[in-house]
């Protein structure tokens, strides 16, 4: 099968058609340089930490929630059963 195929396939084509693989994946973004993966890899991480931190801080806004809802409600209650006076002059 291999026979069948011109000498000048395995010796010209073969590298250019690798080197222009080569660089079709790097245009397309497909394979990309190590240091930039490690700077990315990095940059995820300290995302995926921000974030960690966040949902620990809402959590605990959530928790306390309903207390303080029931704080904001009782004082409603307590400032709209109290008699209004009229000022005097």
């Amino acid at each position: 099968m291999l026979e069948d195929l011109p000498s000048w396939v395995g010796d010209t084509a073969a590298p250019w058609s690798l080197l222009g693989l080569v660089i079709l994946l790097i245009i397309t973004g497909r394979l990309i340089p190590l240091f930039y993966y490690k700077e990315l890899k990095e940059d995820r991480d300290r995302w995926r930490a921000s974030a960690e931190t966040k949902s620990k801080a809402i959590a605990v806004f959530a928790e306390a929630f309903p207390e303080i809802l029931e704080v904001g409600k009782t004082t409603e209650k307590m400032m709209s059963s109290a008699p209004v006076q009229e000022e005097t002059q």
